[in-house]
């Protein structure tokens, strides 16, 4: 009884938390829809529209995950990812009010402070409430969430777009706003009432806490230990993000500047390859990981980085390199079903290296990496690209290519010469790891799910 207690609460916790990241995509990447109303309305460059999709958003983003990642190892995450849900909304719904660049930088920087807190706080509390060989396919669930709020976003998008019109509305009691700023203020509403759903979530014990005598003293002492192992994963994912993100904040101006669609045309496109892509890709990775694991194969759950990186390397060549609209589309689809099947498969692989204890700031630290590397780094690169080699619309397509297939194919090449390494670092932990109820913090309670 108590085991389908635990079962069951840890579904919910799941649900509650696949939500909050689906909500978050919806209020990050929002923006990606609006791009070209916002360059238009404030006379903005596409390097300065990089800035607000990557810098302002990623930089505090990723650094302050650091801190928060410290505060999940040791403080309740719920409330961490409570007041990270609080956070994000409010400072999206202060872009609808602004009227200058720098307004816009400082919201979004707001919006990176509050959505820093969801997945260090995540990623920590699904190793809780899941037993190891079952968490590849728990964090496969979770980054699908992550991919259908990218498509949940577009669709959502595309449908207000549509509603309010090129030319904006009339919102009592805040006057004539512009499409772009009405959007903004719409999309901050249901973070709120996530916000409130997580209260019903309970706390989980911690388990797999490394034993105090065998235990590294500090993060800096088992970063050590384990840094040339980390160094390997987080090159690896950072390139797959760097490919993948720089992608994302481009793909519906593309659509627009190389297909000729609308706007809501565009966002609602980009919003059905995501779909197919996160359902797909999350099974697909979440799966293999877990197979390859138990098979004990070289690489286990890493390797699933070398099939992405190589497929995803022609998919996303032929996305933008044909002229087919239909056969871009198919691409697409393939080109991030590889991203999702990679990306979905980086908290478990993390949860592997770390004991308890280190696994929220590990994640942020990972996060901070993924964060500079591909929120702020890749569609910067592909806009510094297209302004700088090319000059005309229709170059985003070939800027786009030039900047991801090398990146793909070089964490493909890691991931694979690699795969050995990883493997004899993930069977000798730094520490030894225990289970709770072994070294007998919490006498008599064990979670089985």
């Amino acid at each position: 009884m108590a085991a389908g207690r635990s079962s069951s609460m840890a579904r919910r916790a799941l649900a509650a938390m696949m939500i909050a990241s689906v909500i978050s995509l919806l209020d990050r990447q929002i923006l990606s829809l609006l791009l070209i109303p916002i360059r238009a309305d404030l006379d903005i460059s596409d390097t300065q529209v990089s800035l607000l999709h990557g810098l302002a958003f990623a930089a505090v983003y990723a650094i302050a995950g650091l801190p928060i990642g410290y505060a999940a190892d040791r403080l309740n995450r719920r409330n961490i990812i409570i007041i990270g849900i609080v956070m994000w909304s409010l400072m999206t719904a202060l872009c609808g009010f602004a009227n200058s660049f720098w307004a816009l930088f400082l919201a979004r920087v707001g919006v990176g402070l509050g959505e820093a807190c969801l997945h260090p706080a995540a990623y920590s509390l699904i190793s809780d409430y899941f037993p190891k060989e079952r968490r590849g396919r728990a964090y496969g669930m979770f980054g699908a969430a992550a991919t259908v709020g990218i498509s949940v976003s577009l669709f959502a998008g595309a449908a207000v777009i549509g509603l309010l019109g090129q030319d904006g509305v009339t919102l009592w009691p805040l006057g004539r706003l512009p499409m772009w700023k009405a959007a903004f203020l719409i999309a901050s509403l249901p973070g709120f009432i996530v916000a409130l759903m997580l209260f019903f979530i309970r706390e989980p014990e911690r388990r797999e806490i490394a034993a105090a005598h065998h235990a590294p003293t500090g993060l800096g002492a088992f970063l050590r230990q384990r840094r040339g192992v980390i160094a390997l994963v987080f090159a690896a994912y950072g390139l797959i993000n760097f490919a993948g993100y720089g992608v994302l904040a481009w793909m519906a101006t593309a659509y627009v500047r190389v297909y000729g669609l609308s706007l809501a045309s565009a966002g609602f496109m980009v919003g059905v390859v995501m779909l197919f892509a996160s359902i797909i890709g999350a099974f697909l990775g979440g799966t293999l990981a877990d197979r390859w694991n138990a098979r004990g194969i070289a690489g286990g759950r890493f390797r699933v980085v070398v099939l992405s990186g190589v497929v995803g390397a022609f998919a996303f060549a032929a996305w933008w390199a044909i002229d087919s609209f239909a056969l871009s589309f198919l691409f697409g689809v393939i080109a991030f079903t590889m991203q999702v099947a990679s990306t979905s498969t980086a908290p478990s692989v993390i949860a592997d290296l770390a004991p308890n204890q280190f696994r929220g700031q590990l994640s942020a630290l990972y996060l901070l990496v993924t964060g500079l590397g591909g929120i702020a780094a890749g569609p910067t690169a592909i806009a510094f690209v297209s302004d700088m080699a090319f000059g005309y619309d229709d170059g985003l397509r070939w800027a786009i290519i030039i900047v991801t297939v090398p990146a793909l194919l070089l964490a493909a090449l890691l991931a694979w010469i690699f795969r050995g390494y990883y493997s004899r670092a993930v069977a000798q932990p730094p520490a030894e790891i225990l289970n709770t109820e072994q070294i007998g913090l919490f006498p008599g309670k064990r979670m089985n799910i």
